[in-house]
């Protein structure tokens, strides 16, 4: 196994699958960006809701590490993995349209977990959209193991100058510029809008 490094200079190096969810993702950057600035005005994730602590579409994030601002999460694939959330995705037989129906179509066919890849995709563990609103600053942390690599795909980044930190070692935050980084070396990073 390959010593923990900060950063992965590209996702071919890591697997062709991962490539080939990278490839899919920038291709598609001009519909995400509509897809995350309509979610964060649609009726079903109201304000009100997020205020309220419950419901919606958006939770407020709860490690802590955060100051200043306000910082919410959409999570598209709970922690630990599996099925693809069912309000922002929709169901098998469900009339409702999922609200980010072109990234739930890019999860879905990239997911190991979905029956359509049939194990031959990636065994994504968590994803989510983030949305920073305010002057948010996020301390340095860390994830749990070196086993994992954290993809950082910015879809709406405002004018200014943002950077995520790993290990010493910083990038811009740029819309649709990926990074790969890896979750347990301590890092911080400043916002993007989702």
């Amino acid at each position: 196994m390959e010593a923990a490094k900060p950063w992965w200079d590209s996702a071919s190096s890591v697997s062709e699958q991962l490539d080939l969810l990278v490839k899919d993702l920038v291709a598609n950057l001009s519909l995400l960006q509509i897809e995350g600035r309509a979610l964060l005005t649609s009726p079903e994730c109201s304000e009100d809701s997020v205020a309220a602590g419950e419901g919606g579409c958006f939770m407020r994030n709860q490690e802590g590490v955060h100051d200043g601002g306000e910082w919410i999460e959409a999570n598209l694939v709970p922690i630990g993995g599996g099925v693809l959330d069912a309000v922002l995705c929709g169901r098998d037989g469900d009339s409702r349209w999922p609200l980010l129906p072109k990234l739930c179509e890019i999860l879905r066919r990239h997911h190991s977990l979905s029956s359509a890849t049939s194990g031959d995709g990636i065994d994504i563990q968590l994803a989510r959209l983030s949305a920073l609103r305010g002057p948010t600053h996020i301390w340095p942390h860390c994830g749990p193991t070196n086993a994992r690599l954290r993809l950082h795909f910015p879809l709406l980044v405002p004018a200014g100058r943002y950077e995520l930190t790993v290990a010493g070692q910083t990038r811009r935050w740029e819309s649709g510029v990926l990074t790969l980084a890896n979750e347990s070396l301590r890092f911080a990073h400043s916002p993007s809008l989702i």
